[in-house]
């Protein structure tokens, strides 16, 4: 009896599994009227948004954290014109993340901190969260605070 090789399907199989593959399509909002003196970033971080509500993220799209084995945790930064960590402790931020290209769990943050500098001059207050992605890939993140929305596209992991 002889054994016949069908090896014709092993590129179709092939093609089929990496034809389709996701790209993120990284997408972060313009700094708009971000003129506040106290706004410096990060190296490899930039400031997005406007003075109702800005995101410190990275300049190139993609969310690192402290990598896969702490679910890409790390802290983030968030600013308003005007706001004081004095006078609001639990800042109305709230964060939800959807993942893009596969399954994963929604990632929702109810709640953030104040922060603000020890240093004086300057002073600066801001807002902070911890946040993690349970698996790297394409993110929709959208940020509420009060009336106003911050949403974006970014890349999380390699």
């Amino acid at each position: 009896m002889k054994i016949r090789r069908f090896s014709i399907f092993l590129p179709a199989i092939v093609f089929c599994t990496t034809s389709f593959a996701f790209e993120c399509a990284v997408s972060l909002p313009e700094a708009h009227n971000l003129a506040s003196s106290d706004l410096k970033p990060y190296k490899g971080f930039t400031w997005v948004g406007s003075p109702r509500l800005a995101a410190q993220v990275p300049e190139n799209g993609h969310w690192i954290g402290m990598g896969p084995e702490y679910q890409f945790r790390d802290k983030w930064w968030w600013w308003r014109e005007g706001y004081n960590a004095h006078d609001e402790g639990k800042p109305a931020l709230e964060i939800t993340a959807t993942m893009l290209d596969g399954e994963a769990p929604p990632v929702h943050i109810p709640h953030a901190t104040n922060a603000m500098s020890a240093h004086n001059p300057p002073r600066w207050h801001r807002i902070l969260t911890l946040m993690e992605f349970p698996t790297p890939g394409c993110w929709e993140v959208t940020a509420t605070y009060y009336e106003n929305e911050l949403k974006f596209v970014f890349q999380v992991g390699g």
